[in-house]
């Protein structure tokens, strides 16, 4: 058996662990490792994930992700990286690689306005307008 790098108790190789490194080797309890995180926090402050989920990190900032167990996935995100459809505001539910994705194809649709009025009219435009017009771009293949 697995031993807690933290507390040194054993570890159920089947769930009640987070992987600390790359090659799954060093493992830690979940409530250990969430001590770990944030060692001022109360009894009953700390919320640990259900039976059935269980953590990953982020395929982009490594931040720790709850998965449900039963979803095989290679690449998991936080809704930071990748958008929370819950959000109100747009870049919110895009989420960081949503705007940078959005964001860097603004200045070459601006480029490729040829009059000075029309630029003008882009750099007058909402962000929400801007993703959408980009959206529709890509959608009807004039943009990748």
């Amino acid at each position: 058996m697995t031993k807690c790098e933290y507390c040194g108790k054993e570890i159920d190789p089947r769930s009640d662990f987070v992987p600390l490194d790359d090659t799954r080797t060093t493992r830690v309890h979940v409530k250990c490792y969430l001590k770990k995180l944030f060692p001022d926090a109360k009894e009953g402050e700390i919320k640990v994930p259900e039976e059935k989920t269980k953590l990953e990190p982020c395929g982009c900032c490594s931040k720790l992700v709850e998965v449900a167990e039963d979803v095989n996935r290679e690449d998991v995100y936080c809704t930071d990286c990748m958008g929370d459809p819950k959000a109100k505001s747009t870049k919110d539910r895009l989420g960081w690689a949503g705007r940078q994705f959005f964001e860097a194809r603004f200045p070459i649709v601006r480029n490729a306005l040829s009059k000075e009025a029309h630029k003008q009219k882009w750099d007058k435009m909402t962000y929400e307008k801007k993703v959408a017009f980009i959206g529709k771009m890509i959608e009807q293949g004039a943009m990748i």
